[in-house]
């Protein structure tokens, strides 16, 4: 039996203490997507310190998720720093890229979800060990997202059980349908989809059309994604906008 990096508290509670909240980071729970695309624009040459100057005007939240992302997973020092694992990701090539990845998920999510099973695992177990770090509501959803994410980039097989939300997930609640809308049994909800939906800028929905880096593409390519991704990230997000 494969255990993933958590366990639910020895009563099987997900009640969160003021202590557990200070003394736990809570996982990433930014967008893999904008995760992956940020730490492929240091391909070519990556700075000496990660911070704000270098987020474009991503918002003030997407930045401090971003941080505190790189910090959680190993890739920077708390005052931003690259450290090896980073370096060597980042230069790394293709399916080479893939064992880095999963040694750095396995490691970032030991004592997060030790004593979870990544093989037959459910989603409720997954949903009580992120609600034990301080996470509530739909933060929940959105750290699963991320780390069943990048578990499937690593190439690491998981618990099919994994991808299915619970009657209730951890901490949030589902609004009831609209009237008109046929009635869905929460069981056959797939893991990234969220349980109340939410108006996404404009921002953000160019940032999920942008392609991922590919290494295996001709250098003119490759820096033509390169110019791309900088002109996206001088993009100003509309914090308030929604979906065209």
């Amino acid at each position: 039996m494969r255990t993933s990096s958590s366990g639910p508290n020895s009563n099987g509670s997900a009640v969160v203490t003021a202590e557990q909240i200070e003394s736990k980071a809570i996982p990433p729970y930014v967008g893999w997507k904008t995760f992956k695309n940020f730490i492929d624009a240091f391909r070519t040459n990556l700075p000496s310190r990660i911070d704000r100057s270098l987020m474009g005007t991503m918002s003030g939240a997407t930045q401090a998720q971003l941080l505190a992302a790189l910090r959680f997973m190993g890739l920077t020092s708390d005052a931003g720093t690259p450290t090896q694992k980073l370096r060597d990701f980042v230069r790394a090539d293709g399916d080479a890229r893939k064992p880095l990845l999963a040694d750095i998920v396995a490691e970032a999510y030991l004592d997060v979800l030790r004593g979870v099973d990544l093989d037959s695992g459910t989603y409720r177990q997954l949903s009580e060990a992120f609600a034990e770090t301080g996470a509530q509501g739909e933060t929940i959803h959105k750290c699963i997202a991320f780390y069943l994410s990048a578990l499937r980039d690593a190439g690491v097989s998981f618990s099919p059980h994994f991808k299915i939300r619970g009657a209730r997930g951890t901490g949030s609640r589902r609004r009831r349908p609209a009237r008109g809308q046929a009635d869905r049994d929460d069981d056959s909800l797939e893991f990234d989809q969220p349980s109340i939906p939410r108006q996404r800028t404009r921002f953000e929905i160019l940032v999920e059309k942008f392609p991922t880096f590919d290494p295996s593409w001709p250098s003119d390519v490759q820096t033509k994604w390169f110019d791309a991704f900088a002109k996206l990230q001088s993009i100003r997000p509309e914090d308030e906008g929604s979906e065209p």
